[in-house]
């Protein structure tokens, strides 16, 4: 029993020692708010394919990717380059292939099936060109380092000057945020460095997974068209409504002269619906405004209808198929009472007949 003492004892001190050691070495990393972090976290597309240039202008002359293919840039959930810019960027590489029947190897433009060149032939000849250091492959390196983006984040902005005292050899570098604070790398990021290829827009036809378009810029613009009121979005407009579908239909409806004795403001409307009954949005529909395509004639009540049961299905798309997971609940548990109350009657007759 007292060897048992002096072995937990002894345990007790060690890892009380390493939590010690642990908590003293601890670095406070830079924080900043990542898209991707959190339950329904998503990566900003935008960051990706700049954070792409990057790796391209600054880190690929010495660091690898050797698990990523340039059809990685193109596919859902990436940087979401177009399949032609992706392709582009796969042909500007040079790629050793072979061999040919000559049994020779050759070199071709890169394809999206390609693994990303990589920048050394091999580990010596990298080591040669960055002073004895290998510089790690960047595929994984996020996972592989403790810290994780909180790390590389603080790490690329952790240069500085070393305190005094402290002499570094040549070739070596001070940044508060390695361990032992010492590192073969040269600073690599400075305002400036690249000239982000993001800043012109261009514009292409929809696609499917594309959202509908906005009409306006931004909500500046949205609101100098429309004399200083802001169009409310219309996705989830009947839920966000006191009233839902009855007061749309009723609001569209709604628009007549305002009794003589209220007064409006320029671009001021009257609507017996409206909260107030003011409202700056004119009316939208009159008779025959749209061209029904089956034909249904196109007054302004079935306008009215038509475009409210839209607003509906915008707000509630999977409404139907709610509704049968519903019914089919339903169905089972009626079934399920059904089937308990006939067992249960069937028991109970056996007990009273045996009684």
């Amino acid at each position: 029993m007292r060897n048992f003492l002096r072995i937990l004892s002894l345990i007790i001190l060690f890892f009380g020692a390493t939590y010690n050691s642990n908590a003293a070495e601890k670095i406070e990393y830079l924080k900043t708010d990542w898209s991707f972090k959190g339950l329904f976290g998503k990566f900003d597309r935008g960051a990706l394919q700049r954070g792409y240039q990057v790796y391209t202008e600054v880190c690929s002359s010495c660091h690898s990717m050797k698990y990523l293919s340039y059809r990685n840039l193109a596919e859902k959930g990436g940087p979401e380059f177009t399949e032609a810019q992706a392709k582009a960027i796969a042909a500007s590489f040079e790629v050793t292939d072979g061999p040919n029947q000559d049994g020779e190897m050759f070199t071709r433009p890169g394809k999206l099936s390609d693994k990303f060149v990589m920048p050394y032939e091999n580990v010596k000849a990298a080591q040669a060109a960055n002073g004895g250091a290998y510089p790690p492959d960047m595929s994984v390196l996020v996972k592989a380092r403790g810290g994780g983006v909180d790390y590389i984040y603080s790490l690329l902005q952790g240069y500085e000057d070393p305190p005094i005292g402290m002499t570094l050899d040549e070739g070596v570098h001070y940044n508060k945020y390695m361990y032992g604070n010492k590192i073969k790398m040269s600073n690599q990021l400075s305002d400036g460095l690249v000239e982000y290829s993001d800043g012109e827009m261009f514009t292409r036809p929809g696609k499917l997974s594309d959202k509908f378009v906005m009409p306006y810029d931004n909500v500046k613009a949205a609101q100098a068209a429309n004399g200083g009121a802001y169009p409310p979005d219309m996705s989830v407009l009947v839920k966000a409504r006191g009233g839902g579908v009855d007061y749309i239909y009723s609001l569209l409806q709604g628009y007549e002269q305002a009794p003589v004795d209220v007064s409006l403001d320029d671009g001021v409307y009257y609507n017996k619906y409206m909260y107030g009954n003011n409202i700056k949005m004119a009316e939208p529909l009159s008779d025959d405004l749209v061209e029904y395509g089956d034909g249904t004639i196109a007054s302004k009540e079935q306008m009215a209808k038509d475009v409210t049961t839209f607003l509906m299905w915008a707000a509630e798309p999977h409404l139907e198929s709610r509704h049968k997971m519903g019914f089919k609940a339903i169905l089972y548990l009626i079934i399920l009472t059904i089937l308990v109350y006939f067992s249960m009657k069937k028991i109970w007759s056996s007990i009273e007949s045996e009684v």
